[in-house]
């Protein structure tokens, strides 16, 4: 923790008023279900995210225990450093907002689990990071999960109860998720696509799917990615021909380019090099590529009286996406994400655009996150879009917390509006 103590500190310090103040609108009483004795985990009806980070928590606790009994302070210190940022605040928590967002009566008991199990792991970590930051921790203690006059008057929870709920298949399965939606967040920013914008679908390539037998585990792949539809293939190759064959025989989007190594090939033809390439470019590629496959060379005749058996290290591999696509490669995963995007998608786009825009007004504005405002006002808008938004109006209100959702296509200057640029346009924004 060394490195950045101040970042991990302050994500400690907001994760817990993140849970205390969603906690405290719903009225959940942190010590109607802890004791010193355990937590009740056989009552916690449990989705595949909780197993995840519960599963990451008994192996926190079994490491940073062995850590601290042996007195290597640092290593502890770095395995709580990675749970807090990586685990808990960049994964756990991104996949549980919308349940706390809801509202509905009915899914007060989802809430109420999410809130045991944040519990949970921030009292651990407290617990656990005591003797490196006492006075920090004691006082993150005391304002949300008193029950002593101090945390030493606290135990550090043991995992036995954790053993019943950890798995390492959902852990392993979510491992090769977080890759997967790693790949895709870097193709988003290479090519300009927002995060936030709904694509239409996404076709990924593995040599393993066993992960995708986990309960729930496409869906949060598809929430992760925010894509509408994913495929997910198994996929193998021993050599570039084999990948680019095995793509193409699974219908992958993607077109092959085959090139002639003239460093290579100009040793052999001399000064042929030149018609050799131009009879090349014209053969079948497909062609070319199954008989590498079977015979290990592709023969070609490149002129009266003259040919040549050309092998995979005469030529130069490589595929490109079909046009509407976008490729990235990593490890053993190959994806391909649809980058075209019909009306309902760009209008879910700027719903989610709105929603960050008016959630960040909110924030600048001082309102605590739980607070359900009167109205938000949207202006610049076409008619067109207004007519198009009144159709996610209940999912914009509760993304926002508001009563009311107004939007018009003029600014009333006397409201005060934020303004605000959105793909090169100008939107006006104001709350009460």
């Amino acid at each position: 923790m060394s490195s950045r103590p101040h970042q991990v500190l302050s994500t400690l310090f907001f994760l817990h008023i993140y849970y205390q103040q969603n906690a405290n609108y719903d009225q959940f009483k942190f010590t109607d279900w802890y004791s010193r004795s355990g937590w009740k985990a056989k009552d916690l009806s449990l989705r595949s995210q909780d197993v995840w980070i519960l599963t990451k928590l008994r192996d926190l606790i079994d490491e940073s225990s062995h850590l601290l009994s042996s007195c290597r302070f640092h290593e502890a210190s770095h395995a709580v450093e990675d749970f807090i940022i990586n685990s808990l605040s960049q994964t756990y928590v991104p996949l549980i907002r919308y349940d706390l967002w809801s509202d509905d009566l009915d899914n007060q008991n989802r809430r109420f689990t999410v809130y045991r199990i944040l519990s949970r792991c921030l009292l651990t970590i407290d617990i656990i990071l005591h003797p490196i930051c006492p006075f920090f921790t004691e006082y993150l203690y005391q304002s949300c999960f008193k029950q002593f006059d101090s945390i030493l008057m606290e135990n550090l929870p043991g995992s036995e109860e954790l053993d019943m709920i950890a798995n390492k298949k959902v852990e392993a399965a979510f491992d090769k998720i977080k890759g997967i939606s790693s790949l895709s967040f870097s193709l988003r920013n290479r090519h300009k696509l927002k995060r936030r914008w709904p694509l239409e679908s996404a076709q990924i390539y593995l040599d393993e799917i066993e992960f995708l037998k986990v309960v729930g585990i496409k869906e949060l792949l598809k929430e992760q990615m925010n894509v509408e539809n994913i495929e997910v293939k198994n996929f193998r190759a021993n050599n570039i021909v084999e990948k680019i064959l095995n793509l193409m025989n699974l219908k992958a989007p993607i077109i092959p380019s085959i090139t002639i190594n003239r460093k290579s090939v100009a040793k052999i033809v001399k000064s042929d090099i030149g018609i050799l390439i131009d009879k090349f470019e014209s053969e079948d590629k497909i062609q070319i590529l199954k008989q590498l496959q079977v015979k290990g060379f592709y023969h070609l005749d490149y002129s009266p009286n003259k040919s040549i058996d050309l092998t995979m290290t005469d030529m130069d591999f490589t595929f490109i996406p079909r046009n509407g696509y976008v490729i990235g490669e990593k490890e053993n995963t190959i994806l391909l994400i649809n980058t075209s995007r019909n009306e309902e998608l760009i209008i879910k786009g700027l719903v989610k655009d709105l929603a960050r825009n008016i959630q960040q007004l909110r924030k600048e504005l001082g309102y605590s996150p739980t607070q359900i405002l009167d109205t938000a006002y949207i202006s610049n808008l076409s008619p067109e879009e207004i007519s198009k938004l009144l159709n996610f109006e209940i999912d914009l209100k509760n993304l926002v917390r508001v009563n009311r959702i107004e939007f018009s296509n003029k600014t009333d200057e006397d409201k005060g509006f934020k303004k605000i640029e959105l793909d090169g346009r100008e939107i006006s924004l104001y709350i009460l």
